[in-house]
């Protein structure tokens, strides 16, 4: 019968089985032209692809150690980690790695059919789905369900296997972004060094009002963070009757930024420095009077008066004369009743005129300033006590001095201690200059706030953190980086480190923070003239912040150390000061700043060793494939579809069967060939029977 095509000039007819042509016979094709030359150029750039992106995976992991490590890599993978692009990164490299195996995957597929239908052969009813496999790119997942639905024994193992281990590859490698990604976490990461322009102070010609404190009382006030500090530092020997801190240089870091001074790990250039050692001793008090104020208008302030002389020699105080003696005339608090045992002590702190310097300060032009420090405890006094006390039992402790005191019901308990400091010498002076410094730390440190618990009425547990910054050894056994605090680097002369010209503050700054320094102290004029200006370090006292209060009273009740706490004090004040005024400094510097940064980085080889062991099992496999087909196959033309087709036409197989298999499904011509006997293995070329049914 003749078919017309009315749209064109093409005709054709429908002949019968013995009206076709014979077949022209089967040759071999050259191993290369078998593959053909789109399969050829896939396998060849996928292979370039794939090979690559395991080769830059692994240099990315090992460069992100080397980060972690602290040791340089090349640039291009710290810009990588460090601009965020981790993430997106390994999303990209996936996607190239997922291409490349699904890409080598499908033309190993049409390999492996072209294997199995032409060496270990195939149903007859199956024979059609294998052969066009050849033709068209496909995943295993194709190849796999034939070979799956034949009777095991009928099964060629080996290409089940293969196909099956193409099949997990494959699926397993759309999740190779997860698998990579399960390798990171969020690590600290130390970034390069940077040079950073930083301001240091006021120019000489800086208007007074720019500097001025702005009425900002420093001691009533608490800071929003405790900012971190660099340390110099050296150890004394104890030394009975004598409390000191040892040399204590600290550094102010200039970066206005908590963060930023947070994640700080090393700092070259100018920076302020303030001698902050504080040395006390144990003193001889005579001639004490506690008396109640006459104008009444504080209940439980007193004035204490009397002669003061150091009980002990120390080689560190210049100018230091043991029995030298000097009037002091200074304002304490006592207890209060009903206090709810609130952990705090009732301290004061009063300015003397005791003459005496600290020898060792390798500092420039530094001048000592002179207290004694008060702490009452004992009984309330009684309401309406309008009495004095004069008659004291004395005994030491330390660098104090401790006087009881009996009167009646009325019972009263005074510790003294003599200090001597160069943070804070009198009420227009303070010591601080600005210097070329390097300082360093192994970690990040968090700059605690000051955070007041009302249920509790403390600062627990923050404080904890504050109060071990500036406790120190006696406190705990953390080192200055775990205690938040840069290491600064010792210098052979530090005056040499002095900065040179504009880089100095001027003698107007230093003086402004003096002057800030002192505003808490204040004059109570007692039954006769000389009152020394004194400030009440109590919760009872408006002016002083409950926070100073609180750090500074901790201190003293676990170290026993007046040194320790007057330490913390005028470190915090002078910072607070400097901190405050940063802002507008207008002297600027440069600086080499290296600082961390928390980033999404690998933190382990897991995932990269599974998805590079995937690559090499796939390659593997690719390889062993591409061998065998070249080997073993000989009629097979990749991408070929006409040759698929034409292969499976076969008069002693096919004949009669194709005209009615156009209107049946797979299983229809199942049944048909089973009840024909024709449903046994076959395989190219031919078709030619060479096994048994399979049922």
């Amino acid at each position: 019968m003749e078919h017309n095509n009315q749209r064109g000039s093409v005709s054709y007819k429908a002949v019968s089985s013995s009206e076709r042509p014979r077949k022209l016979p089967l040759t071999k094709r050259p191993g290369l032209r078998s593959i053909g030359t789109w399969p050829t150029i896939t396998l060849a750039l996928s292979t370039v692809v794939l090979v690559s992106a395991i080769v830059f995976l692994a240099i990315f992991w090992q460069a992100a150690f080397s980060i972690l490590q602290g040791r340089n890599v090349a640039r291009f993978w710290m810009q990588i980690i460090q601009s965020g692009q981790s993430a997106i990164t390994i999303t990209i490299t996936s996607a190239f790695i997922r291409t490349a195996i699904s890409l080598q995957a499908g033309v190993a597929t049409s390999m492996l059919s072209s294997i199995i239908v032409e060496r270990a052969g195939i149903s007859l009813w199956k024979l059609p789905m294998l052969s066009m496999i050849r033709s068209i790119s496909v995943g295993p997942q194709t190849l796999a369900w034939p070979l799956l639905r034949r009777p095991f024994r009928k099964t060629p193992v080996l290409h089940l296997c293969i196909v099956l281990m193409m099949l997990v590859i494959t699926i397993v490698a759309q999740f190779t972004s997860t698998i990579l990604l399960s390798d990171f976490a969020t690590e600290t990461v130390v970034l390069p060094q940077n040079t950073t322009t930083v301001t240091i102070g006021f120019s000489d010609d800086t208007p007074d009002y720019v500097f001025s404190n702005g009425g900002i009382n420093y001691w009533n006030t608490a800071p929003s963070v405790f900012p971190r500090f660099a340390e110099y530092g050296e150890p004394v020997e104890t030394t009975e009757g004598v409390a000191d801190t040892g040399l204590s240089l600290r550094a102010f870091i200039p970066l206005a930024n908590s963060s930023t001074r947070s994640s700080l790990r090393s700092y070259s250039g100018p920076a302020t420095v303030l001698d902050a050692r504080v040395v006390c001793v144990r003193p001889i008090l005579t001639d004490v009077l506690l008396r109640h104020p006459d104008d009444g208008d504080a209940e439980h302030i007193r004035f204490i008066s009397g002669t003061v002389a150091s009980g002990v020699q120390y080689s560190t105080l210049d100018t230091f004369s043991p029995g030298a003696i000097r009037h002091f005339n200074c304002t304490i608090i006592t207890p209060k009743l009903n206090r709810g045992g609130i952990p705090v002590w009732y301290a004061s702190l009063c300015q003397s005129d005791y003459v005496a310097k600290i020898a060792t300060n390798p500092l420039s032009d530094t001048t000592t300033g002179t207290y004694l420090v008060f702490n009452t405890t004992g009984l309330p006094d009684p309401l309406g006590w309008q009495g004095y006390l004069s008659n004291w039992t004395v005994s030491n402790s330390g660098a104090w001095t401790t006087m009881e005191g009996v009167a009646g019901d009325f019972a009263q308990i005074i510790s003294a201690s003599l200090c001597f400091s160069n943070s804070l010498s009198g009420y227009q002076g303070s010591n601080l200059d600005n210097y070329n410094v390097e300082y360093s730390s192994n970690s990040d440190f968090t700059e605690p706030p000051l955070e007041f618990r009302l249920y509790s009425l403390d600062y627990q547990p923050v404080a904890d953190r504050i109060v071990d910054i500036f406790c120190g050894s006696e406190c705990s056994s953390k080192t200055l980086n775990e205690r938040g605090i840069l290491v600064m680097k010792q210098q052979s002369n530090w005056t040499d480190s002095l900065t040179n010209g504009t880089f100095s503050p001027s003698i107007n700054e230093a003086s402004s923070l003096g002057s800030n320094m002192g505003q808490g102290f204040y004059w109570r004029q007692p039954l006769y003239e000389g009152s020394n200006a004194s400030l009440i370090i109590s919760i009872d006292n408006v002016g002083i912040n409950s926070g100073h209060v609180f750090i500074f009273s901790t201190i003293l009740r676990r170290t026993g150390n007046p040194a320790l706490g007057l330490q913390y004090l005028f470190t915090t004040i002078a910072q607070m000061a400097y901190y405050e005024r940063k802002p507008y400094y207008d002297i600027e510097a440069t600086a080499e700043t290296v600082l961390s940064e928390s980033l999404l980085v690998p933190r382990r080889w897991t995932g990269f060793i599974v998805v590079a062991a995937l690559a090499s099992v796939h390659l593997l496999l690719v390889v062993g494939i591409i061998t065998a087909f070249l080997a073993t196959t000989k009629v097979s033309l990749l991408g070929n579809s006409w040759m698929a087709v034409a292969q499976v036409l076969s008069q002693d197989m096919t004949d009669n069967l194709l005209d009615r298999a156009s209107q049946m499904s797979d299983e229809e011509v199942r049944e048909v060939l089973r009840s024909s006997g024709r449903d046994g293995v076959v395989r190219l070329p031919g078709p030619r029977m060479i096994g048994t049914s399979e049922s």
